[in-house]
């Protein structure tokens, strides 16, 4: 004779396990996406001389010149 009890509760121990992956997975997704936002807004030269400068399109500061900052 089968078990049932012991098949329900190991179902629902198999669904609470995958939804607790589940969960980590998208958490760890999640802070790795800002982390990554945030060193790429840190790369670009937004703020020159403490003022958020405007930005081109091609990624460089319109305050720069020659590549040198004014």
């Amino acid at each position: 004779m089968v078990d049932t009890e012991r098949e329900g509760r190991l179902a629902s121990l198999q669904v609470l396990l995958g939804v607790w992956m589940a969960s980590v997975i998208f958490f760890v997704a999640n802070v790795h996406l800002i982390v990554c936002m945030i060193y790429y807004y840190r790369q670009l030269p937004l703020f020159e001389n403490g003022e958020l400068q405007h930005v081109s399109h091609d990624g460089n500061s319109i305050a720069s010149k020659n590549g040198k900052h004014v």
